[in-house]
């Protein structure tokens, strides 16, 4: 045996048992950057709310032999997009075992991940015990859940905007598209708060061959349940009222000026209950104003013929 060689087996007989122990060693598990410590939870909590933001609360043992697999959850990517918390197991504040039990999360081995939505409920579940597709998938879904809320709210604002310009089938679409995507969120958090594994959840059944051309029924959402209630009721009265202005200014004072207002109001409500009635006055307008020129076209030719019959005199 060469000197090198017998140096070489001496080295790693030296630092085997080293590196064993410090493997078996128990690691303080400290806050990475970007958490929040969970004492301060109910003023955070607070803040998500006005922001309708998500909030990752990730508890994790004080001490660890288990180190990088705690350091990867809390390094995970999809949660930078809500606000952090983390919490040791053996020291729950009351303020987040108080949320835990309003939103039955369940408990699970730590490392675990509970992500909590603006309104109190339980959105996402992961534990470092999972696979870390698994993890991705639970947790990617979640920050989905947390960026689609801020631009759901920014669409009902929109729609908002629509109606009060008159646009009432612009604002209804906006609004339906809404609940549409609301729906799928309803069956992507039920499967992301199951703590069995992904795998072992029913696949849901593929649709039917040419289901895709039928009208499609929209069910309750998560986050606007009652949406498209709302708005259709809403809508529709902002469109009779309209109707019933332009019925007004056509007695009252000008035709001509509701015409172009009932226009306005039949474009803006195609696909709408209300557009034949829309149709019908718009259609009545029409018939009165062209009446109301022929009377005047008569009495121009009957001024006409007068002068004429002057002149011969």
């Amino acid at each position: 045996m060469s000197k090198r060689v017998f140096l070489a087996i001496l080295v790693v007989g030296l630092i085997a048992p080293g590196a064993m122990a410090a493997k078996n060693k128990d690691i303080k598990v400290s806050m990475p950057n970007g958490y929040i410590a969970g004492e301060h939870f109910a003023a955070l909590s607070k803040k998500a709310v006005k922001a309708k933001a998500m909030i990752a609360i990730v508890q994790v043992p004080e001490k660890t032999k288990e180190f990088p697999k705690v350091m990867t959850l809390l390094g995970n990517r999809n949660l930078r997009s809500m606000a952090r918390v983390m919490v040791y197991s053996n020291k729950v504040p009351t303020a987040v075992k108080s949320v835990f039990t309003k939103s039955k999360a369940p408990k699970m081995a730590t490392p675990s991940v509970v992500v909590i939505d603006y309104k109190g409920n339980a959105i996402a579940y992961a534990s470092g015990n999972m696979s870390a597709k698994e993890v991705n998938y639970r947790l990617g879904a979640a920050a989905y859940l947390s960026s689609w809320v801020k631009k759901a709210n920014s669409k009902i604002a929109s729609a908002e905007s629509s109606l009060k310009l008159g646009r009432f089938n612009t604002a209804m679409k906006t609004i339906e598209g809404v609940a549409k995507e609301d729906s799928k969120n309803r069956k992507v958090i039920e499967k992301i708060t199951k703590t069995q594994s992904l795998l072992d959840q029913p696949r849901e059944p593929r649709p039917a061959k040419g289901s895709s051309k039928l009208p499609q029924i929209i069910g309750d959402g998560f986050y606007f349940p009652d949406l498209i209630d709302t708005y259709e009721d809403k809508i529709e009265k902002a469109a009779d009222e309209q109707l019933a202005q332009v019925k007004k200014i056509a007695a009252e004072s000008s035709p001509a000026k509701a015409m172009a207002l009932g226009r306005k109001l039949l474009q803006y409500t195609v696909g709408m209950d209300i557009h034949l009635d829309v149709q019908e006055t718009v259609d009545e307008l029409k018939a009165q104003i062209a009446e109301a020129k022929a009377e005047e076209q008569i009495k121009a030719r009957e001024k006409k013929l007068a002068r004429d019959a002057e002149k011969d005199k």
